[in-house]
């Protein structure tokens, strides 16, 4: 593989002048050795920003990991290409290309296994707040076995964080295998099991496992849909290593621009804040925008809502109830409950008072959506009749 940092630059450079309508290139720091760490910004300029998922997508973060750059490079020119039209105009996708310079010219790792290193903390990590991340994914590759992976884990087990990364892991696994790449699937502290050996490590192993440090910093402040992978650089080739990583990355892009069943706007499925999949506390608003600041207000206050709690009084009427004890919101947020099958909906009320509502299906139920406007600490009822 062609390692060179020069070659990445300049095949960088030639996409931004035969794409200037889409690409922007970001110079977002310097390294601790003085090399420029560049981001590059995809999307399609005619659609306003409000209106688009956000994606970030880091690349050699751990220098010596050579499938890496095949892999971004399919990824950029997909992007750029008619079959990326879609994600371009939905999405804003932000891929860092060599998220660590220093390390990839020596050919060394070049960051400490138990946290992040400086310059993802001065560098990635405003990106990623910043750009209020929707998604971050952060692509690896290994250099020994032929295992490929996609990585989940770094949710706190709250409402259906760990269900919804699994379905995008799934979806990430299934569009490889199509083009013929066998991933598995494995949470973060499997790795410490170290499943490319011939030789399991004994019991008392005890040199830290390395996980996706920055993606856990985007899911705690802005509850970013995180995942990770890896490609292979020591079974593939060159090109397979593309092939690969695209093959993967292409069906988690894809949650960016469609509906998932249980949402009633598309976007990447992450805003249930609170509760399951039968009654929820949600992000609400109109524009992707505005669900985005509703998303990260409610998460950041989630220790201040109670689990929604669903009643079934009767067969024809479904309540639904959430308490709030912080400082006042200034973001609206949404009770969501799911009824079997697709009723007409006869009346809905919060706390008592009419309101509005809407909802989305899926092939066997109905999802209600009731917002609730910016919120003072309180006990909020929903009361649904179908």
């Amino acid at each position: 593989m062609n390692l060179s940092l020069e070659l990445i630059e300049e095949n960088i450079r030639k996409l931004l002048v035969d794409n200037s309508d889409a690409v922007e290139l970001h110079s977002l720091g310097l390294s601790a050795e003085g090399r420029n760490i560049n981001a590059v910004y995809i999307t399609d300029k005619k659609v306003p920003l409000g209106e688009k998922e956000v994606a970030v997508i880091m690349g050699l973060r751990h220098g010596d990991e050579a499938g890496v750059v095949p892999a971004v490079s399919s990824l950029l020119d997909w992007l750029v290409s008619e079959n990326g039209t879609e994600t371009r105009r939905k999405q804003l996708v932000i891929v860092i290309p060599v998220v660590n310079p220093d390390g990839f010219v020596k050919q060394e790792f070049g960051a400490p296994r138990d946290r992040i290193s400086d310059d993802e903390s001065k560098i990635m990590l405003p990106l990623i707040l910043k750009s209020q991340a929707d998604m971050v994914l952060d692509i690896h590759s290994l250099e020994r076995g032929d295992l490929e992976a996609v990585i989940t884990g770094h949710t706190e087990h709250l409402g259906e964080d760990d269900l919804i990364h699994g379905l995008a892991a799934c979806r990430m696994m299934e569009g490889a295998a199509v083009a013929g790449y066998p991933y598995v699937i494995h949470a973060l502290g499997v790795q410490s099991l170290a499943p490319w050996l011939s030789t399991p490590r004994p019991s008392n192993y005890d040199t830290p496992s390395y996980n996706n440090w920055v993606c856990a910093p985007a899911y705690e402040q802005l509850h970013s849909l995180v995942m990770g992978m890896e490609v292979n650089d020591f079974y593939l080739n060159e090109d397979d290593c593309g092939k690969s990583g695209l093959a993967a990355i292409i069906p988690l892009l894809e949650l960016g621009n469609t509906r998932s069943s249980w949402e009633f706007s598309s976007g990447y499925p992450n805003r249930i804040i609170r509760g399951n999949m039968l009654v929820s506390l949600r992000a609400a608003g109109k524009s992707t925008a505005v669900r985005r600041e509703s998303r990260m207000e409610i998460w950041q206050k989630r220790d201040f809502f109670t689990d929604p709690i669903r009643m079934l009084p009767s067969q024809n009427r479904i309540k639904a109830k959430v308490e709030y004890s912080g400082e006042p919101l200034s973001s609206a947020f949404s009770v969501c409950c799911r009824i079997r099958g697709n009723p007409a909906i006869s009346g809905v009320s919060l706390n008592g008072i009419k309101t509005d509502c809407y909802s989305a299906t899926d092939n066997c139920s109905t999802f209600v959506f009731v917002d609730v406007p910016p919120a003072v600490a309180g006990t909020y009822e929903v009361s649904i009749d179908f």
